[in-house]
């Protein structure tokens, strides 16, 4: 199939924003697909193909798979002023309105970037199919255009709840626009099941996953090192935060000298002057750091060399992280509990899953870690290869051909 993927951000953006689009897209080129992923420019990067060069690239036969097609936005100065937050209350809520019911988004600027280069895909690329993220509103519009544009059928990806990013009066007016999509695939079945009231389809799940070659057939566990414990991502705000400090730090006490002498915790994320001040008020009696973003290969390594792997939870959105830390083949301790089918996913991946709601049910949680941690992981489980990119790929691939056979 040739497979265009529209996504607001440049797969080369250090952000998860990118992640998703850039690992389908290599995924599906990788399964033999002709595949071209549009975004917007990246910032700093100098100047990007023009839509003729695209278009002699296609004729020519000589574009990768996958093909980035990076679009400068046309900047219009009200949306600049916008997204930077200048505009005073009660304007930016008319603003944002406006932007929304005329232009159908608040990238329309990106959106009329990409118009010729929609053409251009539409009329040399000639795709069979068109799939885009939400996100926002903008990836489905530029999707209706080169669907439109192409003559093939679209499939709206929902990566974001839509509630959280548009505003409650204009939900169902936005959402009637794009009703037109063959297909509807969602992040989660969260996801699915949040946005069902605006849509009313049927959601094809497809996981975002992790590099299966990141998984190990066993553990190597230094009998003398450090026994690391590591909190990744968000906090949410912080309020978990206490709690869960407070667990970690009683169940550290009881520990005997030797053990509690090589525990050690770690944090890496966006919050880390956060978590390094909610430390310093808890005052382990271990060795603690918190520090921000590493790549993903070192924190990939981190979570293979630690007992036990944190995160905190938010009942606001489905949280990736748990498929992510499952593939390191470590337990996992999510606080507060997470959604019913964070459960359902580790049961599937046979992993180890401590799914806490009280400061109790953490001790016991890291205990378990503990006595398991120079264990051998023995083979990896078949219901685990199901949460990587490739796998989650083929069940993509699924949707698309049903459209393209429609």
């Amino acid at each position: 199939m040739r497979i265009v993927l529209v996504n607001h951000c440049h797969p080369d953006t250090p952000h998860i924003c990118a992640t998703r689009m850039r690992e389908f897209a290599r995924a599906l080129a990788t399964r033999g697909h002709r595949v071209a992923l549009v975004t917007e420019s990246l910032r700093g990067a100098g100047p990007v193909p023009s839509p003729r060069d695209i278009a002699e690239m296609l004729k020519a036969g000589q574009e990768p798979s996958p093909m980035v097609v990076a679009c400068a936005p046309k900047r219009r100065l009200i949306l600049t002023a916008l997204r930077r937050g200048l505009w005073p209350w009660g304007i930016r809520q008319a603003v944002i309105a406006d932007q929304y019911l005329r232009h159908g988004g608040l990238f329309a600027d990106w959106r009329a970037g990409a118009k010729p280069y929609a053409q251009v895909l539409a009329e040399h690329f000639k795709p069979d199919v068109v799939w885009a993220n939400f996100g926002s509103t903008d990836c489905w519009r530029l999707a209706q255009d080169i669907a439109h544009a192409a003559g093939c059928p679209w499939v709206a990806d929902v990566k974001d709840f839509w509630a959280s990013f548009i505003p409650g009066p204009l939900r169902n007016r936005l959402a009637a626009r794009y009703r037109d999509a063959a297909a509807w695939t969602a992040f989660s079945q969260t996801h699915a099941d949040h946005v069902r009231p605006w849509f009313g389809s049927d959601f094809h799940v497809v996981y975002s996953g992790f590099a299966t070659e990141t998984i190990r057939d066993t553990e190597s566990v230094d009998a003398g090192g450090p026994i690391v414990m590591t909190l990744t991502g968000s906090v949410y705000g912080g309020l978990a935060l206490k709690p869960l400090l407070s667990a970690i730090a009683a169940w550290a006490s009881r520990q005997s000298d030797e053990v509690r002498r090589r525990l050690m915790f770690i944090y890496r994320g966006n919050d880390l002057y956060e978590v390094g001040a909610a430390l310093a008020r808890a005052k382990l009696p271990i060795e603690a750091k918190a520090g921000g973003f590493v790549p993903i290969d070192e924190l990939q390594e981190l979570h293979r060399q630690s007992f036990v792997n944190l995160y905190v939870t938010s009942a606001r959105t489905f949280h990736h992280k748990t498929i992510e830390l499952l593939a390191a083949r470590r337990p996992i301790i999510a606080f507060p509990s997470d959604h019913d089918e964070a459960n359902d996913i580790v049961d599937r991946a046979e992993g180890i899953f401590h799914n806490c709601r009280s400061e109790n049910e953490i001790a016991h949680g890291l205990s378990d870690a503990l006595n398991r941690f120079e264990r051998n992981a023995g083979p990896i489980p078949a219901g685990l290869r199901q949460f990587g990119w490739d796998a989650q790929a083929v069940e993509l691939e699924k949707v698309f051909a049903r459209v393209v056979r429609r």
